[in-house]
This record gives structure tokens, C-alpha cells and sequence, in this order.
């Protein structure tokens, strides 16, 4: 017999709740970004398994959902600044403007909440 299990899921707005509040060195933090990851990395491999340019999207589109959750935290905005940064590069080199666009408006949106 065979039981089916379902994998925990959890929101973003739980993930950085528990970054802001409790930071990435907590265990119970670390356990939400844990699976958030997961679940990006499912959805990628789900979208990626025609391969090649569609691979190459899926992964980066997952990154940049990391990303943006990083942005969206008080505490880790320089980490999602230089993730953008790398993503922003990756993505003009595959050539996938929507995703470049995307990285430089949350670039934008950090650096202007660092003026503020």
C-alpha cells in the first residue's frame, strides 16, 4: 500500500516574515526559504524539461522569484541587489528582455526605498 505524501507548501509573505523577523541563521526561518526554494525549483524543473532555451528560462525565472522575495524583506535588500545584478546579466546574455526589464525595475525600486 502506498501512501501519498503531499509536500509542505508556504507563501512568500510567510517566508519573509520569518527572514525579517528571525533572519536567515534561524532554524525555523532557514526551514521556510528551504522549501520556498523547492517549490521554485519544482515549478523550474516542471517548465525546463523541453530543455535548452526553455530550461535556461525557467531557471532564471526562478531566480529571479528568489530574488524579489530577498527584495521584498528589510533585512537582506543588498543580497537581492546583487542577485539582480548577476540575473541581469545572465538573462541579457540568453536575451530574454522581459526578465531584464523586470531585474532592472526591482533594482530601481531597491535603490530608490535606500533614498528614502
Amino acid at each position: 500500500m502506498s501512501e501519498s505524501f503531499e509536500k509542505p507548501k508556504v507563501a512568500e509573505a510567510e517566508v519573509i516574515d520569518g527572514l525579517d523577523r528571525l533572519g536567515i541563521e534561524d532554524v525555523s526561518a532557514k526551514a521556510l526559504l528551504d522549501i520556498f526554494v523547492l517549490q521554485l525549483q519544482a515549478e523550474s524543473d516542471a517548465k525546463g524539461q523541453e530543455g535548452g532555451e526553455v530550461s535556461a528560462r525557467a531557471s532564471l525565472e526562478a531566480d529571479f522569484a528568489l530574488a524579489s522575495l530577498y527584495a521584498k524583506t528589510q533585512r537582506y535588500r543588498n543580497e537581492a541587489y546583487d542577485a539582480l545584478e548577476q540575473l541581469f546579466d545572465q538573462a541579457s546574455a540568453h536575451g530574454f528582455d522581459d526578465i531584464v526589464k523586470n531585474c532592472r525595475r526591482v533594482m530601481e525600486e531597491l535603490n530608490q526605498s535606500e533614498g528614502e
